[in-house]
């Protein structure tokens, strides 16, 4: 059955018959029994073929609001709780509904348009669609936080370390210098030159360790790249791929094995990195097609073995002073838990592997 939509760009009504009286775009059908359909959904007899009173009786008027409403509020509530995985469950229960109100009304010519099924389709396709990005706004934002806390984080790690640094340098020179004095004045000048070439010594690793505080607080590309795995929690066959600038890593190893995991994380490889950001992101470009979430970026995780991470770094020419292929998961073991056995190791390689 036609319906005609109207020109103010409401949906089109449902069930095949037009708007109510003095709406544009209002329309009126027929059934095959020659009956006219109202505005209003009702069915009015032709005026030379009017039924008898059994003929009303027997005529289903009263379920089409009903099974009407049945759709829309089915649509209605998919509306509310569509999300971007199950778009296609509700587009299949809409469907089922709009078939079943089709087979029943099929004695009045009763159901549910091909386009105001499209249009509800649609609706929900599109719900579907600015959830999904509502959920990517937010998820992006919490990242966001996150990484401004951990740069804040970070900032408070470096000025604390250069106070300690500077407290230290200052109490080494105030130590040696009255030991240098008192030496001097015991007139042991052997005893006076060494002590003043260990204070030297012990000032220039102080003023060293300033320097690289520095050098990192003014480089902010300088860091500490990490292979970490956790076999207990996510098999033999995926490993995490990072990097962060804290002047301690294995501090932000420990905050990733916290409560949210069973297990602790191995660690496969750590090293310093003037450019640990693009390091990173060239040992991603080349396990992209690994990636385990592709949606959530930050997730660093990948299906691949160490392994397949330090051959990369060997093309890649990169200098690896450590790297332990072998996760040791004592706590997975501990517990119960079995490694499968390589099949096979490549020729030259070991548990441990030196530069890289």
């Amino acid at each position: 059955m036609n319906t005609a939509r109207a020109s103010t760009g409401a949906v089109p009504p449902p069930c095949g018959r037009g708007s109510k009286a003095g709406r544009s775009g209002s329309t009126s059908s027929h059934s095959s029994s020659g009956t006219s359909r109202n505005d209003n959904g009702s069915l009015t007899p032709p005026d030379h073929a009017a039924p008898s009173i059994a003929n009303r009786a027997n005529t289903p008027n009263q379920g089409e609001p009903r099974e009407t409403s049945s759709y829309n509020a089915e649509a209605e509530n998919a509306v509310k709780t569509v999300k971007a995985g199950n778009v296609g469950t509700a587009i299949k229960r809409l469907r089922s509904i709009a078939e079943r109100i089709g087979r029943y009304g099929s004695m009045i010519d009763l159901r549910i348009t091909h386009r105001y099924e499209d249009l509800r389709e649609k609706e929900l396709t599109l719900t579907a669609r600015h959830m999904l990005a509502l959920s990517a706004e937010k998820e992006a934002e919490r990242e966001r936080k996150a990484e401004l806390r951990e740069q804040a984080k970070i900032e408070a790690e470096m000025k604390r370390e250069r106070q300690r640094l500077e407290g230290q340098l200052k109490k080494e020179r105030e130590h040696y210098e009255h030991v240098i004095a008192s030496l001097r004045e015991r007139g042991d000048d052997m005893a006076a030159a060494a002590a003043e070439a260990e204070m030297e010594a012990k000032i220039a690793d102080v003023n060293k360790a300033i320097e690289d505080v520095d050098y990192r607080v003014a480089n902010q590309r300088a860091g500490y790249v990490y292979v970490i795995s956790n076999v207990g929690s996510f098999g033999e066959h995926m490993v995490k791929i990072g990097m962060t600038r804290r002047l301690e890593p294995m501090d932000r190893v420990r905050e990733l094995g916290d409560a949210s995991v069973p297990f602790k994380y191995d660690v496969h490889a750590l090293f310093f990195s003037d450019d640990a950001p693009g390091t990173e992101a060239m040992l991603h470009r080349a396990f992209e097609h690994k990636r385990v979430n592709k949606v959530n970026r930050r997730r660093e995780f990948f299906n691949c073995t160490p392994q397949e991470v330090l051959d990369v770094l060997r093309q890649q020419h990169v200098t690896v002073v450590e790297f332990t292929v072998a996760p040791d998961a004592e706590d997975f073991r501990q517990s119960g838990g079995v490694l499968q056995r390589p099949q096979a190791a490549p020729p030259g390689t070991a548990a441990r592997s030196g530069d890289a």
